[in-house]
Protein backbone atom coordinates (compact mmCIF):
# COMPACT_ATOMS: atom_id res chain seq x y z
CA UNK A 1 0.00 0.00 0.00
CA UNK A 2 1.28 3.52 -0.37
CA UNK A 3 2.43 5.65 1.86
CA UNK A 4 -0.61 8.47 1.78
CA UNK A 5 -2.63 5.08 3.26
CA UNK A 6 -0.31 5.10 6.27
CA UNK A 7 -0.94 8.53 7.08
CA UNK A 8 -4.83 8.28 6.56
CA UNK A 9 -4.07 5.37 9.29
CA UNK A 10 -2.30 7.18 11.68
CA UNK A 11 -4.63 9.99 11.17
CA UNK A 12 -7.40 7.80 12.18
CA UNK A 13 -6.08 6.13 15.36
CA UNK A 14 -4.71 9.38 16.83
CA UNK A 15 -7.85 11.00 16.15
CA UNK A 16 -10.26 8.39 17.90
CA UNK A 17 -7.61 8.45 21.00
CA UNK A 18 -7.84 12.18 21.41
CA UNK A 19 -11.75 12.09 21.18
CA UNK A 20 -11.80 8.81 23.41
CA UNK A 21 -13.77 6.82 20.65
CA UNK A 22 -13.51 3.25 20.65
CA UNK A 23 -12.58 1.16 17.56
CA UNK A 24 -15.86 -0.94 18.39
CA UNK A 25 -18.02 2.13 18.59
CA UNK A 26 -16.48 4.09 15.59
CA UNK A 27 -17.24 0.61 13.75
CA UNK A 28 -20.58 0.24 15.14
CA UNK A 29 -21.51 3.65 14.04
CA UNK A 30 -19.48 3.03 10.26
CA UNK A 31 -22.24 -0.15 10.31
CA UNK A 32 -18.67 -2.33 10.10
CA UNK A 33 -17.64 -5.31 12.05
CA UNK A 34 -14.96 -4.65 14.13
CA UNK A 35 -13.30 -7.06 12.05
CA UNK A 36 -13.93 -5.15 8.75
CA UNK A 37 -13.09 -2.13 10.78
CA UNK A 38 -9.93 -3.88 12.00
CA UNK A 39 -8.70 -4.21 8.87
CA UNK A 40 -8.64 -1.02 7.75
CA UNK A 41 -6.86 0.42 10.69
CA UNK A 42 -4.08 -2.29 9.48
CA UNK A 43 -3.89 -1.07 5.99
CA UNK A 44 -5.79 -4.47 4.92
CA UNK A 45 -8.39 -3.44 3.23
CA UNK A 46 -8.43 0.67 2.19
CA UNK A 47 -11.49 3.06 3.73
CA UNK A 48 -13.81 4.06 1.03
CA UNK A 49 -14.01 7.48 0.44
CA UNK A 50 -17.93 7.66 2.13
CA UNK A 51 -16.22 5.56 4.68
CA UNK A 52 -13.82 8.48 5.38
CA UNK A 53 -16.37 11.73 5.41
CA UNK A 54 -18.29 9.40 7.65
CA UNK A 55 -15.91 8.75 10.24
CA UNK A 56 -14.93 12.46 10.20
CA UNK A 57 -18.12 13.19 10.96
CA UNK A 58 -18.42 10.43 13.48
CA UNK A 59 -14.57 11.54 15.36
CA UNK A 60 -15.45 15.37 14.89
CA UNK A 61 -13.36 16.35 12.74
CA UNK A 62 -12.83 17.65 9.46
CA UNK A 63 -12.33 15.59 6.77
CA UNK A 64 -8.98 17.44 5.86
CA UNK A 65 -7.73 16.74 9.37
CA UNK A 66 -7.67 12.92 8.63
CA UNK A 67 -6.23 13.11 5.14
CA UNK A 68 -3.73 16.06 6.74
CA UNK A 69 0.08 14.92 6.03
CA UNK A 70 -1.31 13.33 2.17
CA UNK A 71 1.01 14.92 -0.46
CA UNK A 72 -0.91 13.97 -3.69
CA UNK A 73 2.03 15.25 -5.64
CA UNK A 74 4.67 12.71 -4.00
CA UNK A 75 1.73 9.20 -4.18
CA UNK A 76 -0.47 8.29 -6.83
CA UNK A 77 -3.98 8.69 -5.11
CA UNK A 78 -6.95 6.31 -6.08
CA UNK A 79 -9.91 6.70 -3.74
CA UNK A 80 -12.42 4.04 -4.06
CA UNK A 81 -15.84 5.33 -3.85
Amino acid sequence: MAIYHRVIRSNIAAELGRKGISQREAANRLDLSPASFGSRLAGRTEFRLGELIRLSEIIGVSFLTLIDGVDSENDDIQVTV
